[in-house]
């Protein structure tokens, strides 16, 4: 099947049936490397997992610039790919330097944690603006549209004409 059937049959455009593609293909280079790299750390074929790695870092560095160009927010995307990356180089890592396991592992857990907490960093960023009042040669607050006090009464006053 063409990439044109693909999408046509999952409804997508073109273009995110590619992403999904490679990021399919990105998930399983991650997990192959990361086992090889665990699994097989005194032979060679920790080499083998290590290359794997680096492939699955091109990848998500090509779907990120993807996204870069289509204007998304690169904050709290491809958390689990980064991840499961992060982990394959702390691997690499022990494989290179077996005796400090402390650092390299609080080193990971550290950049871990900062990933995971890509959400909360988007939403304080995000949050609205605040609004200076009563300070000179600023623009005055504008009124709201409506009392607030109107709607707190009516609804305390419909609430009790409802227990009669």
């Amino acid at each position: 099947m063409s990439i044109g059937d693909w999408s046509s049959f999952a409804g997508a455009t073109p273009s995110r049936v590619v992403d999904l593609i490679i990021s399919n293909l990105l998930n399983v280079c991650m997990v192959v490397s990361v086992v090889i790299m665990f699994g097989f750390a005194g032979s060679l074929l920790v080499w083998l997992g290590a290359a794997l790695g680096l492939v699955s870092l091109v990848m998500l560095g090509w779907l990120m610039r993807r996204d870069m160009s289509r204007g998304r927010a690169l904050l709290a995307t491809y958390q689990a790919p980064r991840v499961v990356i992060l982990i394959a180089v702390a691997a690499g890592y022990l494989a290179r330097r077996p005796g400090e396991e402390a650092w390299i592992w609080a080193a990971t857990g550290l950049a871990t944690f900062a990933i995971v907490s890509e959400p909360t960093v988007r939403l304080l960023l995000t949050k609205a603006t605040p609004v200076a009042v009563q300070l000179p040669d600023l623009p005055e607050v504008p009124r709201t549209p409506f009392n607030p006090t109107a709607g707190a009464t009516s609804w305390s006053w419909s609430r009790a004409s409802c227990r009669r």
